[in-house]
């Protein structure tokens, strides 16, 4: 029998790019659907940490309600996935990875920038 690099239940990992309302709920139905499963990892990449509620903006206009009530970090819907604040910088669909960039420090004043290519099995474009 030939030994090949990828077992039957070997782990999937799906890549979802985008922090927006898509992503987001792309997220959370995967995070339902397979939470307790070891074999399946998810992570999400977004160029930023935060979700604004775009619908309330009037309100915060009006000074009916506060910013901060309309934010929300990206971070905070990750329950079961990886997340990185990054810059996509290529995305190979034949050798299927993605490098992407993030700040080392603060996102505001970076001391440097880190490379880093993420391999995937699925992905999921919702920029």
């Amino acid at each position: 029998m030939e030994k090949s690099n990828t077992h039957h239940n070997s782990s999937k990992h799906i890549v979802i790019l985008g922090g927006g309302f898509a992503g987001i709920e792309v997220l959370k139905t995967l995070q339902k659907k397979f939470h307790n499963d070891s074999r399946v990892e998810i992570t999400l990449v977004s160029k930023d940490n935060f979700l604004l509620f775009t619908p309330m903006l009037p309100e915060i206009a009006s000074g009916m309600i506060e910013t901060r009530h309309v934010v929300t970090t990206v971070r905070s819907f990750c329950k079961h996935a990886n997340f990185y604040e990054a810059n996509i910088e290529l995305i190979d669909l034949n050798s299927k990875q993605i490098n992407i960039t993030h700040a080392i420090g603060r996102q505001s004043q970076p001391i440097d920038w880190r490379k880093h290519t993420l391999k995937y099995d699925y992905l999921v474009i919702a920029l």
